[in-house]
C-alpha cells in the first residue's frame, strides 16, 4: 500500500504521464487561441492561424509513438473549432486533415534531413525549416486545400490557395519557432537570468504593448500602417534576437502579431472583405518577413554564444589540464630530488669498496669481479646524475651563472677526464684549438654539454678517431665561438636526426638495441645550450660518423683567468 501512495503521488503521475499532460497542455492552448480568433473574426484572412503551427510544433517535439494520440487530439480539436466557425462538415474534415498531411511530411521532412536534435538555434535548422515547411509543406497543403474548397465551397482555386498559402505559411513562422523555442524552457533557466535581464524583459514587453497600441490608433485613423512596421517593429525585435535569443525574438513576434491582428480585426467590422483582405495580407506579409530576418539574427547569436561558451569550456579544459601536467611534473622532480640522497649514499659505498676490493684482492677473477661491480656502479651513478640534471631543467630551477670564459681553458680538463676511456678503446683524439676564442657562457653547463657530446662520440665509435675544434666563425655580421665534436662511428640516418633531441629518444631503440643510455644526453646538451643563448646543429652520415657543434655568441676575453669547470655530472 505504502509503495502504491508513492507511486501515485501527483508529481509521480506528472513526471509518469508528463507526455499526456503536454499534449493536454497544447490542445487547450490551441482551443484558447482558436476562441480568441472566432472572437476577432477577421473574416477570410484570419487573426490568428494556429493549426499548421500547432500540428507541426507537435509533431517535431515527440517521438513517434506519441504521434498517433497527439494527431487525434489536435485533429479532434481543429475539426470542432472550424465546426464552430461554421465551416461545413465536409470542408471542415478535410481541411484538418490537410493540416495534418502539412505538419506530418514537413516534419518528416525535417526529421530526416536538418540536423540532429532539431532546434532552431543552428542557422542550417532553420534553413531547412523554411524551406520545407514554410515553402514547400505550405505550397502542398495549399494546393489540396484549394481543390477541396473549388469542389466542396465552389470558391476560386486562387483565392483559396493564396489565402491559405499566406495564412498557414504566417502561422509556421509564428508559433512553430515559439513552441520549439519554448519547449526546452525549465525552472533553472529563472535561476540563471539576472534581476537586470528580468526588468529590461519587461521592459520589452511594455514597448511592444506601447507600439501594438500606436498601430492601434494609426490604424483607427485610416493611415497606412507598413511605414510603422518598417520603422518601429524591426528595432524591437532586433533588440529582443540580441539581448534574449531565439526565445525573445519569437515570443515579442507572437505577441507583436497576435494584438496587432486582434487590433485590425476588431477596428475591420464596417470594412469590404475585400478591404480587410488587403490590409491583412500587408500585414500578415511584413511582420512575417520581420519575424525571419529576426530570427535568423538570434540564431546567429545564439550560435555565436553556443561557439563563444565552448571555447571557453575547452580553454578552462585545456588550463587544467595544463595545471595538472605541471603539477604531475614538479611531483617527478621532487620524487627525483627527494631519493637522490638515497641513491647516491648506498652507491658511493659500493664503489668506494668495490675500489678497495680490486686493490686488496690478489685472484685476478675476483679482482675483475670487482672492477665489473665499480664499472656498473659508475655507470647507475651517471645514470642517476643524468635523471637529476633532467629534473632540474624540467621543473626550471636550473639558473645558468654567465661569465666570460675562455674556451680552451674549460675544453682542457674535460678532454683529460676521457683520455682512459678512449685508451681502452683505441680510439685517437684529435684537437684543433684556436686561442683567444671567448664566449659569455656558465662554464659548468658548458663543460656538461661538451661531456655529453664526448660520451656519445666515444660510445658509438669503434674505431678511427675523435675529433675536437674550437674556432672562430662569422655569419650574418656575427662573430660566434664553434666548438665542433666530430667521430667516425656509426652515424645517425637522416629521418632520425630530428628526434635524437627527444628525452629517452635513441637512434637505435627497443629490447635489442646495442649501446647503453637513457636517451637523455643530447637532449641536456641542448636545453643547456639554449639556456646559455646558443646553438647546437648535426650533421651525420650513416657509416660515416657524425659532427655535432656548438655555436655561442663570442666575447672578448677577460683578462682574469677563468674559473674552473664544475664536475662532470
Amino acid at each position: 500500500m505504502k509503495r502504491f501512495l508513492r507511486l501515485h503521488t501527483i508529481p509521480a503521475v506528472f513526471k509518469k504521464y508528463s507526455d499526456y499532460w503536454s499534449i493536454s497542455l497544447i490542445a487547450m492552448g490551441y482551443l484558447v487561441l482558436s476562441l480568441a480568433n472566432l472572437s476577432f473574426n477577421a473574416g477570410s484572412t484570419g487573426a490568428v492561424w494556429l493549426p499548421s503551427g500547432f500540428f507541426l510544433s507537435a509533431f517535431l517535439l515527440y517521438k513517434s509513438r506519441m504521434r498517433f494520440v497527439l494527431a487525434v487530439a489536435l485533429f479532434t480539436t481543429d475539426f470542432f473549432m472550424r465546426f464552430l466557425a461554421g465551416v461545413q462538415v465536409p470542408a471542415a474534415m478535410m481541411f484538418s486533415l490537410t493540416v495534418l498531411f502539412q505538419s506530418w511530411f514537413s516534419s518528416w521532412l525535417l526529421l530526416r534531413y536538418a540536423e540532429a536534435p532539431f532546434s532552431l538555434g543552428k542557422v542550417r535548422n532553420l534553413m531547412y525549416f523554411l524551406f520545407f515547411s514554410v515553402l514547400l509543406g505550405n505550397a502542398v497543403s495549399s494546393v489540396i486545400a484549394a481543390l477541396a474548397s473549388y469542389f466542396i465551397q465552389h470558391a476560386f482555386l486562387w483565392t483559396a490557395f493564396s489565402s491559405w498559402y499566406l495564412s498557414s505559411s504566417w502561422g509556421s513562422i509564428i508559433i512553430t519557432p515559439l513552441l520549439l523555442s519554448w519547449s526546452s524552457f525549465k525552472s533553472s533557466d529563472w535561476k540563471k537570468m539576472t534581476s537586470r535581464q528580468f526588468y529590461e524583459g519587461l521592459f520589452l514587453l511594455g514597448s511592444l504593448v506601447v507600439v501594438s497600441y500606436i498601430f492601434h490608433t494609426y490604424l483607427r485613423n485610416g493611415n497606412h500602417l507598413l511605414t510603422l512596421l518598417d520603422y518601429f517593429l524591426f528595432p524591437f525585435l532586433i533588440w529582443a534576437a540580441l539581448r534574449f535569443s531565439i526565445r525573445g525574438v519569437t515570443l515579442s513576434s507572437f505577441l507583436l502579431s497576435f494584438i496587432i491582428l486582434g487590433a485590425m480585426s476588431l477596428d475591420s467590422s464596417n470594412e469590404s472583405a475585400s478591404q480587410i483582405w488587403d490590409s491583412g495580407f500587408l500585414i500578415k506579409v511584413n511582420l512575417a518577413a520581420v519575424s525571419v530576418i529576426t530570427l535568423f539574427m538570434a540564431s546567429v547569436v545564439f550560435e555565436l554564444k553556443q561557439g563563444n561558451a565552448a571555447l571557453v569550456e575547452r580553454e578552462q579544459d585545456l588550463l587544467l589540464a595544463k595545471q595538472k601536467a605541471e603539477e604531475a611534473s614538479r611531483f617527478k622532480s621532487l620524487l627525483l630530488l627527494n631519493i637522490s640522497h638515497e641513491l647516491r649514499t648506498p652507491l658511493n659505498g659500493i664503489l668506494g669498496f668495490s675500489g678497495l676490493l680490486s686493490e686488496i684482492l690478489e685472484n685476478k677473477e675476483h679482482k675483475s669481479m670487482a672492477k665489473d661491480i665499480s664499472l656498473s656502479g659508475k655507470r647507475l651513478l651517471y645514470t642517476l646524475s643524468t635523471m637529476m640534471e633532467f629534473s632540474k631543467v624540467e621543473s626550471e630551477n636550473l639558473h645558468p651563472e654567465f661569465i666570460v670564459a675562455d674556451i680552451s681553458a674549460l675544453i682542457a680538463p674535460v678532454l683529460r677526464q676521457y683520455e682512459g676511456t678512449l685508451s681502452d678503446k683505441n680510439l685517437n683524439l684529435e684537437t684543433s684549438i684556436r686561442p683567444g676564442i671567448s664566449a659569455f657562457i656558465d662554464p659548468g653547463l658548458f663543460s656538461n654539454s661538451l661531456s655529453y657530446l664526448l660520451d656519445n662520440a666515444i660510445k658509438f665509435t669503434t674505431e678511427g678517431s675523435i675529433t675536437v675544434k674550437v674556432d672562430r666563425e662569422d655569419a650574418d655580421g656575427c662573430s660566434y665561438a664553434s666548438v665542433m665534436i666530430s667521430d667516425t662511428g656509426i652515424g645517425i640516418p637522416k629521418e632520425q636526426i630530428k628526434t635524437i633531441f627527444d628525452p629517452f629518444r635513441q637512434g637505435n631503440e627497443g629490447l635489442s638495441r646495442s649501446y647503453e643510455g637513457a636517451g637523455l644526453g643530447l637532449t641536456l646538451c641542448r636545453k643547456f645550450v639554449t639556456l646559455m643563448n646558443g646553438e647546437i646543429r648535426v650533421e651525420s652520415q650513416p657509416g660515416k660518423g657524425s659532427t655535432f657543434t656548438l655555436l655561442f655568441p663570442l666575447a672578448e676575453p677577460e683578462t682574469k683567468t677563468p674559473e674552473l669547470p664544475f664536475p662532470v655530472a
